[in-house]
């Protein structure tokens, strides 16, 4: 499970989309992360997930988000597996291409520094083993970090769409998301319920996400990030919306 536990949600896709908003510089979100057996009613926090919009950037004269992330293990998930991953991402602002992503990984004894560079339809791969693998795809490709800042600004009637899912040399094809109106959510954020919509698949990790419809920016508030079975129990890997503040 642990490959799972720090992606966070969804959506790339092979069709264009409308947006109805834009990123501020200086956004900051932040959440809880827990693991649980629903069927023992066992649910506790094992980390932190910090989103940032850093900068907008020039990347080869086009305008891009410079996207931040760090997800690490708190109490005691520390002495059991500590996990310290800082994801950065370089997209569009027009339509959400990637540009670059980098990854610095810490987890447990292991390592790595990740660089993925993007040319139209393949990007080259480089890591501490890895010098310049190029890898083709078809589409539009995100790491988890563009993804989760993806999602908030697809155009929510198009009811159903397959993705493209990137992780470091994978890309993983035809993963289905659906698009329907939510529940009422009670959230850290305010004392009221929000009004959200539903984002999920359930055919490859079982991603699903509560999004605020119409307040915070269309933020996820609430996202089973994997859910899987093991020895017939489910193991869900979950993240909850702690403290969200909007960018200048």
């Amino acid at each position: 499970m642990k490959k799972y536990i720090f992606i966070i949600s969804i959506l790339i896709s092979n069709i264009v989309f409308g947006y109805n908003q834009t990123f501020k510089v200086g956004e900051y979100i932040k959440y809880d992360v827990l693991a649980q057996v629903p069927e023992f009613n066992v649910s506790g926090r094992v980390g932190i997930l910090e989103a940032k919009v850093l900068a907008i950037s020039n990347v080869n004269g086009v305008p891009a988000y410079h996207l931040y992330a760090h997800v690490y293990t708190t109490g005691a998930a520390n002495l059991l597996f500590k996990v310290s991953d800082i994801f950065e991402a370089w997209v569009s602002t027009n339509d959400f291409t990637t540009f670059v992503i980098k990854k610095d990984t810490t987890e447990g004894d292991w390592t790595n520094k990740e660089t993925s560079t993007f040319y139209g339809n393949y990007f080259l791969y480089n890591d501490k083993r890895t010098v310049d693998k190029k890898i083709e795809y078809e589409g539009l490709a995100f790491d988890g970090l563009a993804l989760v800042f993806y999602m908030r600004f697809v155009d929510k009637n198009i009811g159903t769409f397959k993705i493209n899912w990137l992780e470091g040399v994978n890309v993983k094809k035809d993963i289905r998301f659906t698009i329907e109106n939510g529940e009422e959510l009670k959230t850290k954020l305010q004392r009221d319920k929000l009004q959200t919509v539903r984002v999920y698949e359930k055919d490859k990790y079982g991603t699903d996400a509560l999004i605020a419809k119409d307040a915070y920016n269309q933020v996820p508030l609430d996202v089973i990030i994997a859910e899987q079975k093991l020895y017939g129990l489910t193991v869900r890997v979950r993240g909850i919306i702690r403290e969200y503040k909007d960018g200048e």
